[in-house]
């Protein structure tokens, strides 16, 4: 499912209120025992070649920290196929910065606005 503006707003400021939203952006009904591609992974743990990794210009230096994974597994699904492995797993302690501290939280609005203007004709 492609990342919205919406869908960023449900997860920020608005969880519980649109629960079959919300479902379908986490992929809740994939049957995750199967590797499959998928839109999006988390930039906590991804791994990626390379040969494709400088095929997609690396990471774009506008974003500072947050969405950067987005826009990387957009790129990568634009010229190849970004898959979930059910074998491969990883723990992440999710500190959600952004919502704790002002300027962290800055941060992250700025580069929503800039994936969002940066995708919004493509």
């Amino acid at each position: 499912m492609e990342l919205t503006v919406f869908d960023m707003f449900i997860r920020m400021f608005a969880k519980g209120l649109f629960p079959k939203r919300a479902a379908k952006h986490t992929m809740q009904d994939a049957d995750y025992s199967k590797p499959f591609q998928v839109p999006f992974g988390q930039g906590s743990f991804l791994v990626i070649r390379t040969e494709l990794f400088r095929q997609i210009n690396v990471f774009d230096d506008n974003f500072f920290m947050y969405v950067e994974d987005a826009d990387l597994c957009k790129r990568v699904n634009n010229v190849s196929k970004l898959m979930y492995y059910p074998n491969a797993t990883v723990i992440h302690k999710r500190e959600q910065g952004s919502h704790k501290n002002k300027t962290l939280f800055k941060y992250h609005v700025n580069s929503m606005k800039y994936y969002f203007h940066k995708w919004e004709y493509k």
